[in-house]
C-alpha cells in the first residue's frame, strides 16, 4: 500500500494536502468509497486542527453527490460561518447555495442574493469563475439581461487567458 511506505513519512501538513486533493479527484470522478478511504487514512495518524473544515467539506459534498440534501447541508451550513478559512467558507456557500437551488429548497431571487454577496468574499481562482458563470445563467433565466450582462463582463474580463 502506498501510504504506510511513502505518504506516511511526508510532514503531516503536506500529507494532508495531498490526502485531501487526492480524496477531491476521487469525488470528483464519483469514486465516493475511494475517496472516503482516503480521509479515513489521512485520520489514522491524527489531523491538524486546519484540515477539519477540508474534510468536512468534501463530506458534504459526498452526501450532494449521493442525493443526501439533509446530509450536505449539516456539513456545510456550519462552514459557511465559519470565519477560520475563507477559501472553504466561501466554496461551502457556493455549494450549498447552489445545490438547494437546484433541488427547489430555495427560490431564484435567493439565490441571486446568496451568490451576489459571494462575489465579495472570494475573487481570483476557478471558484470565482464558476460562481460568476452560474450567476450570469441565473440573471438571464431571470430575464434579467443588463446583470446577466454585467456579470459575465466580469467574467471574460477576469478570466480573460481561460477558455470559458
Amino acid at each position: 500500500d502506498y501510504f504506510p511506505t511513502y505518504i506516511s513519512k511526508y510532514p503531516p501538513r503536506l500529507r494532508e494536502k495531498l490526502g485531501i486533493i487526492a480524496a477531491d479527484n476521487y469525488i470528483n470522478r464519483r469514486s465516493f468509497s475511494r475517496a472516503l478511504r482516503t480521509l479515513d487514512t489521512l485520520s489514522l495518524t491524527g489531523l491538524q486542527p486546519q484540515t477539519m473544515p477540508y474534510i468536512n467539506f468534501l463530506l458534504g459534498k459526498i452526501a450532494s453527490e449521493n442525493g443526501n440534501v439533509a446530509g450536505a447541508k449539516e456539513m456545510w451550513e456550519p462552514l459557511t460561518q465559519a470565519d477560520a478559512n475563507r477559501f472553504v467558507r466561501a466554496t461551502a456557500q457556493f455549494a450549498l447555495t447552489t445545490m438547494l437551488y437546484n433541488k427547489g429548497e430555495i427560490e431564484r431571487k435567493e439565490a441571486l442574493q446568496r451568490l451576489d454577496r459571494l462575489r465579495v468574499v472570494w475573487r481570483g481562482d476557478a471558484l470565482e469563475m464558476a460562481l460568476l458563470k452560474y450567476l450570469g445563467q441565473l440573471y438571464l433565466d431571470d430575464k434579467n439581461y443588463l446583470e446577466s450582462l454585467r456579470v459575465r463582463q466580469d467574467l471574460v474580463q477576469n478570466f480573460s487567458n481561460t477558455e470559458l
